[in-house]
């Protein structure tokens, strides 16, 4: 599943994920992304933390269950800043924090250390 707001990075994320032999699932929001999680599991989540309805982080405290083990990457303008109460996410398993803006090959490279990390 592709969580993000922004079009270019949503088609940029999509287009390298099925070049990789995945069928992504896209949505534009968290409330999106929750509906979703009632669903089918999936088997990697490229988060964007900022989105127009909250911060993508809030996502990963609703992530249990069949859900908990799935691989995440957040992708933020500000890794820096992933700090207090969202350090949960660098104490998260199977989880990859990418700065933006990212390049194809930066993305394709946290894809593989997310699913490598998983193995």
């Amino acid at each position: 599943m592709i969580v993000e707001d922004d079009d270019l990075l949503r088609e940029l994320s999509a287009e390298l994920m099925r070049a990789l032999g995945f069928s992504p699932e896209v949505v534009v929001s968290l409330a999106e992304a929750r509906e979703r999680l009632q669903g089918a599991t999936t088997s990697l989540v490229i988060l964007d933390n900022s989105l127009p309805d909250g911060q993508g982080v809030d996502l990963l405290a609703d992530m249990d269950g069949a859900w908990a083990t799935t691989p995440v990457i957040i992708c933020t303008g500000q890794p820096q800043a992933l700090s207090g109460r969202e350090s949960r996410v660098l104490e998260r398993p199977r989880t990859v924090v990418l700065g933006k803006p990212f390049t194809v090959s930066e993305l394709q490279a946290a894809i593989a250390r997310c699913l490598d990390s998983c193995g």
